[in-house]
C-alpha cells in the first residue's frame, strides 16, 4: 500500500533520467504488478482471504484503510519503531533477532544511500532546489496525490538520504521479513488457523482433543490456506542489493554497488553466526534472502 503510492508519485514526477528514480525504479518494478494479482484474487470479494479467514474481506480493508492512514514515514524506521515499543534496551531484552538483523541491514543501505546522494547533491541547497524532487516528495502526501501519512521532508541531503532509505527498506528487507515466514509459520493450519470453526472452550467445557479438532478449518479451507502461504512465500524474483551490470549508466555508481554488497556479505556472515546460537533461527533478515522490490 505504501510503495504503490510511491510508484505513482516517482512516475509522475521523476524524469527516468533523474538519479533517484535510477536508485528507486529497482526496488519498484514489481509493485503495482503484484497489487493487482492481490486485489482481483488473493483479497477479492470470494477470493482466497476471505474464504479462509473469519474476517470478511469488507472488515479487512477497514482495518487496513485505517492504518495506511495512520503509518508515518517520518517515524517508523526500525531504530524509532523498536525504541517506540520498548525493544531497543539490549539489557533488558538481549535477544531479538528482529531487531538485531534489521538494525544491521538499514545500517549498511543508509551507508550506500548517503554514497549515492552524494554523488548528486553537493550542497543542502542542491537538494532544495531539485523541483523534480520537491515535487515528487510532496506528492507522497498530498491529499490527491499518495496519501501517506508522515512524509519526512527533503530540505537536506541528511534528510533526502533518510527518506530513500525509509522507502528502499520497505521495499526490501520490511517486506521480506513480514512476507516469508507466512509458510513455516501458517502452513501448518493448526498452528495458526485463519478462522475457528467452532466455539473457543472455556474452564467450563471439556478440554479434549476433539473440542479442540472441531475448531480447525474443514480439509478444504486448510488446504487452501496452506497452499496460499506457500505460494507467497517460495517465490524470490529478484535479491536485495543486485542491480545488474548495465542498470546504473552513471559508472560512478559501481563501485558504491560493489561496496554494499561487501557491506551486505558481512550483515550475512554476522547474522548466519548469531543465529546458530539462537532459540529458534531467524533466517529471514538475511540479505541473500532479501526481495529487491514486492515481488509476492
Amino acid at each position: 500500500m505504501i510503495m504503490e503510492a510511491v510508484k505513482i508519485a516517482m512516475e509522475r514526477q521523476l524524469a527516468r533520467c533523474h538519479p533517484l528514480f535510477v536508485l528507486l525504479s529497482p526496488h519498484l518494478e514489481t509493485t503495482l504488478a503484484i497489487n493487482e494479482s492481490a486485489k482481483t484474487s488473493l483479497i477479492a470479494r470470494g477470493g482466497t482471504v476471505d474464504r479462509c479467514f473469519a474476517l470478511k474481506i469488507e472488515a479487512f480493508g477497514g482495518v487496513v484503510q485505517k492504518m495506511v492512514s495512520t503509518y508515518r514515514l517520518d517515524q517508523t524506521a526500525p531504530a524509532q519503531d523498536l525504541a517506540a515499543r520498548g525493544l531497543s534496551d539490549r539489557a533488558a531484552l538481549p535477544a531479538h533477532p528482529y531487531r538485531d538483523d534489521a538494525l544491521l541491514v538499514w545500517d549498511a543501505l543508509a551507508r550506500f544511500i548517503a554514497s549515492y546522494v552524494a554523488l548528486y547533491y553537493a550542497t543542502d541547497a542542491d537538494v532544495l532546489g531539485d523541483t523534480e524532487l520537491q515535487a515528487f516528495v510532496a506528492e507522497l502526501g498530498a491529499a490527491d496525490g499518495g496519501r501517506l501519512a508522515g512524509v519526512p521532508p527533503a530540505r537536506t541531503i541528511s534528510e533526502l538520504g533518510f527518506l530513500l532509505t525509509r522507502l528502499v527498506f520497505i521495499a526490501g528487507p520490511q517486506h521480506s521479513a513480514v512476507n516469508f515466514p507466512q509458510f513455516p509459520l501458517m502452513g501448518f493450519p493448526a498452528n495458526m488457523a485463519g478462522a475457528s470453526y467452532a466455539p473457543q472452550m472455556t474452564a467450563d467445557t471439556p478440554d479434549t482433543e476433539e473440542g479442540l479438532t472441531a475448531m480447525l478449518p474443514h480439509w478444504k479451507i486448510a488446504l487452501e490456506s496452506s497452499v496460499m502461504v506457500y505460494l507467497l512465500s517460495n517465490v524470490r524474483e529478484s535479491t536485495f542489493g543486485d542491480y545488474g551490470l548495465l542498470h546504473f549508466a552513471d559508472l560512478r555508481v559501481l563501485p558504491l554497488v560493489r561496496a554494499f554488497q561487501r557491506d551486505l556479505e558481512e550483515v550475512e556472515a554476522k547474522i548466519v553466526a548469531a543465529d546458530a546460537g539462537r532459540l529458534m533461527s531467524y533466517p529471514w533478515l538475511r540479505p541473500s534472502q532479501l526481495l529487491q522490490s514486492i515481488s509476492i
